[in-house]
């Protein structure tokens, strides 16, 4: 193999290997900006964060939808006890995946291009349901969650824990991904109001339920595809075509 020949070879495996680093900050990318769209997604087993998340003061930051993008996506890493990284998305390295990878690139793309869109269009439809759960909740006689025999204080945390319940009813969470939660409402004579309550408000807001299943679903169960697509690239050792970083 002629000098030029070798070069290029190493050339191809550095860019490659470029590609790769980059396709694993794109990962976290996808995965931090799934999480704007639409906060409510299982992370391990903790329920914790949900408890925030169906608050009363849950709101649209418009500001925040304006410039946002998976470039937004920023990383801090401690290298060595003194020294920080910064770790984002390679701009100059996403642009080129479409050299290399074009169907994938076009894919990633345009569901960047709907991250605005749907993170709006998600956080207004979540909204309206979390404002329809505490409004039936307010007018509900229902008893409190771990104090069976008391009924709920309607300016304390047992009724954002009963919000919480309401909004994994409606929108048919899987038990296993809020078992604590679950198993404080195991009496009937808490579970049966509960689920009352979200089936009015699965009636009353079937237009924004229809909405987040027609497409916020559909674009989430795309990050997860667009993810297991980066994983495999990640572990392909071949790189399509040539660019003007491989010489």
């Amino acid at each position: 193999m002629s000098v030029h020949l070798q070069n290029k070879s190493k050339h191809k495996f550095d860019h490659h290997l470029k590609h790769k680093q980059n396709f694993e900050v794109l990962i976290d990318a996808i995965r931090e900006a799934s999480l704007n769209v639409y906060p409510y997604i299982k992370i391990g087993s903790k329920e914790e964060p949900f408890e925030s998340f169906t608050s009363r003061n849950y709101s649209v930051n418009w500001k925040f939808w304006e410039t946002y993008s998976i470039f937004s996506y920023t990383s801090v890493i401690n290298k060595d006890g003194k020294e920080y990284e910064i770790i984002r998305v390679d701009k100059l390295l996403y642009n080129d995946i479409k050299n290399h990878w074009p169907e994938f690139y076009e894919n990633l793309n345009k569901w960047n291009e709907k991250i605005k869109v749907v993170g709006v269009e998600s956080t207004e439809i979540t909204n309206a349901i979390i404002e329809n759960i505490y409004k039936q909740l307010d007018e509900s006689n229902i008893k409190a969650i771990n104090s069976p025999t008391e009924y709920i204080d309607k300016n304390q945390k047992s009724l954002q824990r009963h919000a919480l319940a309401v909004y994994n009813f409606v929108m048919n969470t899987n038990i296993n991904e809020w078992p604590n939660l679950y198993s404080n409402i195991g009496s009937s004579e808490i579970t049966e109001p509960v689920k009352k309550i979200a089936e009015n408000v699965k009636r009353e807001k079937s237009a924004e339920l229809k909405k987040f299943y027609g497409n916020v679903k559909p674009f989430l169960d795309t990050a997860e595809g667009l993810i297991n697509d980066l994983k495999k690239l990640i572990y392909d050792e071949s790189i399509k075509n040539n660019c003007e970083y491989i010489k």
